[in-house]
C-alpha cells in the first residue's frame, strides 16, 4: 500500500467516526486529487457531500464560494443573509452521513469560513479542509486569529516516493520512462507530483523527452522556460529578504546553517521552512539547509538576472565563512534519509556534473592521453551526454609512448560499445585486436575481454591469458588478469581458485579492492553460505559510497546487499535497500549488470509482497534492458519470471521456468547461478525425479549456499524429519534464518504426522524461540510458496472475514452469498496462499497488507 493510500485510509476512518480533517500539502502535491478521491468515496456510499471550492480572485466577494457550491441564500452577499445561509447549509447537511469538503481553503473568504464553522458546531459533522502547507491552522484563511473548527486532525501529504512517482508518470505519459530520465525528474521535482507532471509535459511537448521504442527518454536538459510560471507560484507572497535568501541558498547548494548566519535572520529561514521551501537536515553537529523543491534551483540557475546575481554573489563573498561551507563528501549519509532522497540524488547529479566539468577542462587545457582517458571514463559514469562521448571517441588523442593510457582508453571504449551501444561482439573484437598492438599491456585488455565475454556472450577461453604470477608482468596487468580469473572461477563455482586469485590481488594492491573485485569477493562469501557477513560488508560499503556520493559503488554494493536480503527471505530489508539504490537510475552497464540485477530483484520482492503493478512494471523494464542475463545468481531474468508464476499459484509452471533458465545458465558457464536455480526447482517441486535430474550439477559447485541447500532438499524429498531438523540447525548457525525457520517447520510437521509428538513439540519450541528472537516479520519462512499471491477482490473480502473468525455461514450472510460459494472461494484462497488453516490467514493478510 502506498503512502497516499495509507493516508487516504486514515482520512476515511476519521471522517467515518465524525472527525474533522485538515489535508495539508505543498503546491503541486496532489491536494485537489486527494479531495476528489475523498468526495467520490463517500458519494459512492450515499453520503450527502457538499463541495466548496474557493477561488482566489473571488476572495473579496463574501459567501461567493458557498454560492458557487449551490447554496441559494449565499447569492445575497449582504450580512443580513448570513442566518439564512447558515440555515440552508445546515439543512443540506442534516443527514447523519454528511460531509463538507473545503478545497483551496487558503483562498476562501472570511464570511464563508465563519458560516462553515457555525454549521459544523451546530451539526457536529465532519469537515475536510484542503489547504497549503505553511499556514497556521489556528488562523482564518486571511490570517485572522480565530477559534476555528475543533477536534481537527491534520494529515500532511508527503512527496511521492521514487517508485510511486514512476508509476504516476508512466501512467500520465502512457508508456514507461527509462531509469536515467526518471532519476533526473525525481531529483528536479523532489517527488512533487504536480511539478513532475509539468516537467515531463513541457519536455515531451518541446522535444527534450522523446518516446523511443516504447520508452520515454530525455535527450536534452529537462528545464523549460514554460515552467517559470509554475515555479514562480511557489514564490508567491515571499518578502524580498526571503526571496534573496532562497536564491542565495540555491546558488550555494546544500550549505551549513552556520555559514549563512550573517546573510539572513533566523526568522526568514524559519518562514521558508514553514512554507516548505527549504529543509533542514541534521548531519552530526551540523545543520544543513537544502532548497525544496529542487526545481527552484533550476529556475534560479536559468533565470538571467545578472545585476541581482552580482549583488547576491558579493554578499556571499563578504559574509560567508569558508570554514563552514559544505563540500561534496563532507556530510555523513545519515543526513539523507528516505524523506530526503530527492535532495540526495540531486547532490549526486550535481557532483557528476562538477566532475564532468573538471575533466572536460583538464582535457581542453592539457590534451594529454591521461586527461583524455579520465575525461572518457568520467563521461561513461554519467551517460546522459552520449553526443559528448561520441565526439571524444571520434577524435582520440595520440597514445604514442603511453601503453597504459592506450589500454585504459580501449577498455573504456569497449565498455561503451558493450553496455551502452549494446555491441559486445564488436567490443570483444576491438579489445583483442588492440591487445596485439600492446606488448606490455596487451594482457590487460585480454583480461577485460574475458570479463566481457562471460558477462555477455558465454564461457571464455582462459588459455589466452598469461600466468598472472609471472614476475615480469606489470602490477596493474597482473591485477587485471587475477581479477578476470577470479571472476570466471566464481561464476563456475570454483570458489577455492577464485579466493586464490583474490588473495594475490590483495598482496599486489593492498586490502582495499576495486568495486568489481569486491563484488567477486562478496559473491564468494555468499556462495559459501555466509550471507550475513556478506550483507554486513555490502551495507557498510554501500554507506561509504553514499557518503562519497558515489553512484557506482551504491549500485554495485546495493545489488549485493539486496541479493543477500532476498535469498535470506528478508523482503522488508530488501525493499528498504531497493528504495535507497533505485533512485540513482543510471547507467545500465556501470558497474556491469547492477541495474539488471536490481530490476530483477525488485520484481521478485514486489511479487512476494503482492504488489502486482510494480512487479509488472519491473518485468517490463528488465525485458527492455538490451543485455543478456548476467553470470551471477542475481542476474537471471528467470528468477523474476519464476516468482511471477509462483505468486499466481502456478508452482509447476514456476519450476519449469526456473529449470529452463538454469539449463541456459549452465550452458554459458554460469554454473553457480545455474546450481542455485536448480535448488529452487527442487524446492518448488520436491520430487524424487526432480532431485535425481539435477543433483549432479548442483554437487559440482563448491560452497554451502547450494551444498547445504542440497542436503536440505534431499531430506525434504525423503520426508526425513531428522535430516530436516539438522539442516535447520545449520541454516541457523549460518544466519540464513528464513531457511532455518522453513526447515524446522517442515520437520515439526513430519514428526507430528508420524505420531512423534514430543519431538514435534521440541522442534516447534525451537522454531518459536528463533522466530521471536528476530525482528517481527523480518524473515519469510514460506520460501517460494507464493506468500503474497494475487487474490481477486472477492477472495480478499472472504479471506478477511474468515481471518476475523466468522464461520462460512456468517460470511455467506454478510455477503449475501450461498455457503457453497463461500466454501469454493475459501478453498481457492487457502490453496493460493499455502495457508493450512484459517488461523494462518490473518498472518498472511497482515504481511500482505490486505486487512484493510
Amino acid at each position: 500500500m502506498s503512502t497516499r493510500d495509507q493516508l487516504f485510509a486514515q482520512a476515511v476512518e476519521m471522517i467515518t467516526q465524525g472527525a474533522c480533517v485538515d489535508i495539508v500539502g505543498a503546491r503541486g502535491s496532489g491536494r485537489t486529487r486527494f479531495a476528489e478521491r475523498l468526495r467520490n468515496h463517500f458519494a459512492n456510499r450515499s453520503w450527502r457531500v457538499v463541495d466548496v471550492r474557493a477561488v482566489a480572485s473571488l476572495r473579496g466577494f463574501p459567501m461567493m464560494a458557498l454560492a458557487l457550491a449551490g447554496i441559494e441564500a449565499a447569492k445575497d452577499s449582504r450580512p443580513s443573509a448570513i442566518p439564512a445561509v447558515v440555515q440552508e447549509l445546515s439543512e443540506r447537511l442534516q443527514a447523519n452521513d454528511s460531509l463538507l469538503i473545503v478545497d483551496d481553503w487558503d483562498d476562501l473568504d472570511e464570511v464563508s469560513w465563519g458560516i462553515i464553522c457555525a454549521v459544523q458546531r451546530r451539526r457536529r459533522l465532519p469537515v475536510v479542509v484542503i489547504r497549503l502547507q505553511g499556514r497556521d491552522a489556528r488562523h482564518s484563511p486571511t490570517g485572522i486569529r480565530s477559534s476555528t473548527i475543533e477536534t481537527s486532525f491534520t494529515l500532511e501529504l508527503p512527496q511521492l516516493r521514487y517508485d510511486e512517482l514512476e508509476l504516476a508518470i508512466s501512467e500520465r505519459l502512457g508508456a514507461p520512462v527509462d531509469a536515467a530520465t526518471l532519476s533526473r525528474v525525481y531529483a528536479k521535482s523532489g517527488g512533487n507530483v504536480g511539478l513532475a507532471f509539468a516537467l515531463v509535459d513541457a519536455a515531451s511537448r518541446e522535444g527534450s523527452l522523446e518516446a523511443r521504442e516504447g520508452v520515454w527518454v530525455a535527450t536534452h536538459d529537462l528545464w523549460s522556460p514554460s515552467l517559470s510560471t509554475l515555479v514562480e507560484a511557489q514564490l508567491e507572497g515571499l518578502e524580498p529578504a526571503q526571496l534573496d535568501l532562497l536564491e542565495t541558498l540555491s546558488m550555494l547548494g546544500v550549505v551549513d546553517a552556520a555559514s549563512i548566519a550573517h546573510l539572513s535572520s533566523a526568522a526568514h529561514l524559519e518562514a521558508l521552512e514553514q512554507l516548505g521551501l527549504v529543509e533542514l537536515l541534521s548531519s552530526g553537529s551540523r545543520l544543513l539547509i537544502s532548497v525544496q523543491p529542487p526545481l527552484l534551483v533550476e529556475y534560479f540557475r536559468h533565470t538571467p538576472r545578472p545585476a541581482r546575481r552580482l549583488r547576491l554573489s558579493r554578499a556571499i563573498e563578504e559574509t560567508l565563512d569558508p570554514e563552514n561551507t559544505l563540500r561534496f563528501g563532507d556530510a555523513p549519509i545519515t543526513a539523507f534519509d528516505d524523506d530526503h532522497s530527492a535532495q540526495f540524488i540531486r547532490l549526486v547529479h550535481e557532483q557528476q556534473r562538477t566532475r564532468t566539468l573538471v575533466a572536460r577542462n583538464e582535457w581542453a587545457q592539457a590534451q594529454t592521453p591521461e586527461s583524455a582517458v579520465n575525461y572518457l571514463e568520467t563521461l561513461l559514469e554519467a551517460p546522459s551526454m552520449p553526443a559528448e562521448i561520441d565526439a571524444l571517441l571520434q577524435a582520440p588523442p595520440s597514445f604514442a609512448g603511453s601503453e597504459e593510457a592506450h589500454a585504459r582508453w580501449c577498455a573504456a571504449e569497449a565498455d561503451n560499445l558493450a553496455y551502452t551501444r549494446h555491441q559486445p561482439e564488436l567490443a570483444l573484437e576491438r579489445l583483442r585486436a588492440t591487445a596485439g598492438e600492446l606488448p606490455e599491456y596487451g594482457p590487460f585488455l585480454l583480461a577485460r575481454a574475458v570479463e566481457l565475454e562471460i558477462d555477455q556472450l558465454g564461457d571464455p577461453d582462459l588459455s589466452v591469458l598469461p600466468d598472472p604470477f609471472h614476475p615480469e608482468l606489470p602490477g596493474e596487468v597482473a591485477v587485471a588478469v587475477h581479477r578476470a580469473l577470479a571472476y570466471v572461477a566464481t561464476c563456475h563455482g570454483r570458489l577455492d581458485d577464485s579466493d586464490r586469485h583474490l588473495a594475490a590481488i590483495r598482496v599486489l594492491n593492498g586490502p582495499v579492492l576495486d568495486l568489481r573485485t569486491s563484488v567477486v569477493a562478496l559473491s564468494n562469501l555468499i556462495a559459501r553460505g555466509d550471507t550475513s557477513t556478506a550483507a554486513r560488508h555490502a551495507i557498510r560499503s554501500l554507506d561509504e559510497s553514499r557518503a562519497r556520493f558515489d553512484p557506482l559503488g551504491m549500485r554495485g554494493f546495493g545489488a549485493v546487499a539486496v541479493f543477500c536480503a532476498v535469498i535470506d527471505g528478508r523482503y522488508g530489508d530488501a525493499e528498504d535497500l531497493l528504495e535507497v539504490v533505485s533512485i540513482l537510475g543510471e547507467p545500465l552497464g556501470r558497474p556491469p549488470f547492477a541495474h539488471l540485477s536490481l530490476t530483477i530483484m525488485s520484481s521478485v520482492v514486489a511479487s512476494r509482497r503482492g504488489q502486482r503493478k510494480l512487479a509488472e512494471a519491473r518485468n517490463a523494464e528488465f525485458e527492455r534492458i538490451p543485455l543478456a542475463d548476467g553470470p551471477l545468481p542475481s542476474q537471471a531474468r528467470g528468477w523474476a519470471r519464476m516468482q511471477t508464476a509462483a505468486s499466481s499459484g502456478d508452482q509447476a509452471r514456476a519450476a519449469e521456468i526456473t529449470l529452463e533458465s538454469a539449463n541456459q545458465l549452465w550452458a554459458r558457464g554460469a554454473r553457480l547461478a545455474a546450481a542455485m536455480a536448480l535448488t529452487t526447482v527442487v524446492e518448488l517441486d520436491p520430487s524424487v525425479e526432480r532431485l535425481a535430474e539435477v543433483r549432479e550439477r548442483i554437487s559440482a559447485v563448491e560452497g554451502g549456499l547450494v551444498g547445504d541447500q542440497l542436503r536440505y532438499l534431499t531430506a525434504l524429498v525423503a520426508q526425513d524429519p531428522v535430516k530436516l531438523a539438522e539442516a535447520g540447525a545449520v541454516f541457523e548457525r549460518e544466519g540464513r534464518f528464513g531457511l532455518a525457520l522453513a526447515a524446522m517447520a517442515r520437520a515439526a510437521t513430519l514428526y507430528r504426522a508420524s505420531g512423534e509428538a514430543e519431538a514435534a513439540a521440541e522442534l516447534t519450541a525451537r522454531h518459536e524461540q528463533l522466530r521471536k528472537s528476530l525482528v517481527p516479520g523480518s524473515y519469510d519462512a514460506t520460501r517460494f510458496r507464493a506468500l503474497f499471491v494475487e487474490l481477486t477482490e472477492r477472495e480478499r473480502e472472504i479471506a478477511r472475514l474468515a481471518a476475523s473468525g466468522l464461520s462460512n455461514q456468517q460470511i455467506a450472510d454478510e455477503l449475501v452469498l450461498s455457503v457453497r460459494t463461500v466454501e469454493s472461494h475459501l478453498h481457492r484462497v487457502m490453496r493460493k496462499t499455502g495457508a493450512e488453516r484459517r488461523s494462518h490467514l490473518r498472518d498472511y493478510l497482515e504481511r500482505a497488507d490486505l486487512l484493510r
